[in-house]
């Protein structure tokens, strides 16, 4: 049921989720590619084919929630001290727990020889993912923190607009009385 320029937006708009980007490099005019790509994802029908090849691709790669929320937390409650051994030394890369090394970033090798003759030196640098990031998103998933801004104290607001159109009103009738005593002065 999709012409073909549409079949491309479906398959453009899996790659980044970015629905303008996506319009243009399936072939739509760059100038109207925002609202193309927004005419496009209310069309029942590309709407369906998108969400169906999102399904698809999560069965392919055996993406689901529970593994997003598996990686984050293994970030989340990462131990620094799991890439040591019970003597302090730092553990092979290979040797490393799972939930250790799905939580490290990056391991930088530096070897540096500082005088010739003396061997090298060897530096390692280890740079774990954003522990309070990854804290953050569960705590958000599990309810835990809410967004949303709620008014409270609205009977005192209602006081306060109150008394401001008291002083309204109270300014309205100064100001005919100054008028009318000025009338009367002609």
């Amino acid at each position: 049921m999709l012409n073909s320029r549409q079949q491309r937006f479906v398959g453009e708009f899996l790659i980044d989720l970015n629905g303008t980007q996506a319009a243009i490099r399936a072939g739509y005019a760059p100038r109207a590619a925002k609202v193309t790509a927004a005419r496009l994802r209310r069309n029942v029908h590309v709407d369906r084919a998108i969400q169906l090849a999102q399904r698809e691709r999560a069965q392919r790669t055996k993406l689901t929630q529970d593994r997003v929320l598996l990686e984050l937390a293994r970030i989340a409650f990462s131990d620094v001290g799991a890439v040591y051994d019970e003597y302090g030394h730092l553990l092979d890369v290979n040797n490393l727990p799972l939930g250790t090394a799905a939580a490290i970033a990056s391991w930088d090798v530096f070897k540096k020889n500082p005088t010739a003759g003396r061997g090298t030196v060897e530096h390692i640098r280890i740079r774990f993912w954003d522990k309070v990031r990854a804290l953050e998103l569960l705590a958000k998933h599990l309810g835990l923190l809410d967004d949303r801004l709620e008014a409270s104290g609205s009977l005192e607001l209602e006081m306060k607009f109150k008394a401001l159109d008291e002083g309204r009103a109270r300014n309205a009738a100064r100001t005919d009385v100054l008028a009318l005593a000025a009338r009367n002065e002609r």
